[in-house]
């Protein structure tokens, strides 16, 4: 039997004491990338070198630079995350700035993600946990057309649209 488009996996999670929602769970995406606007804010410590990212357009882009060992609170669980830092525009308020967490922190949470139930289980130092990835969706108003994870779509095509439009000067 065809099953629905269950949305986007996310999670939200805690960086210092700030919360973020709707934070993405990219199987695809061989990084965690973070807003230079959020590591600005959160003031989180030096940055290393710059960074040479591919895109999915096979366009290769220098980054802000990469934020190693920034802990996360993920429901009270601990995880240690390495950032490649992104000069990018933030649409809404902070909490709900593009993060994307990829394979590097999913390997890091022992992550099992079960897509028919829409739940994933982490571990880490002897912690367990399971969460709801497509959650957000399920309890949306129907009437509203300002979704989340929407927003986060539209974001990252808005980001390439502009990315491929300088590249092309």
């Amino acid at each position: 039997m065809k099953c629905k488009d269950p949305t986007a996996p996310l999670i939200s999670c805690k960086v210092g004491e700030t919360i973020f929602r709707n934070v993405l769970i990219d199987l695809g995406a061989s990084v965690n990338l973070l807003s230079l606007v959020v590591f600005e804010k959160l003031k989180l410590g030096e940055l290393s070198t710059l960074v040479k990212l591919q895109l999915v357009d096979r366009s290769i882009k220098t980054r802000r630079g990469l934020l190693e060992d920034v802990i996360i609170h993920v429901k009270g669980c601990r995880f240690p995350v390495d950032f490649l830092i992104l000069d990018v525009l933030i649409l809404d308020d902070l909490t709900h700035a593009p993060i994307i967490l990829g394979c590097p922190f999913l390997t890091t949470a022992k992550a099992n993600i079960d897509c028919e139930n829409g739940i994933i289980n982490m571990k880490y130092e002897g912690q367990n946990i399971s969460l709801n990835i497509f959650r957000s969706s399920r309890f949306l108003k129907q009437e509203d057309d300002n979704y989340e994870d929407i927003k986060v779509i539209n974001f990252c095509i808005e980001e390439l649209n502009y990315v491929q439009k300088v590249d092309q000067l």
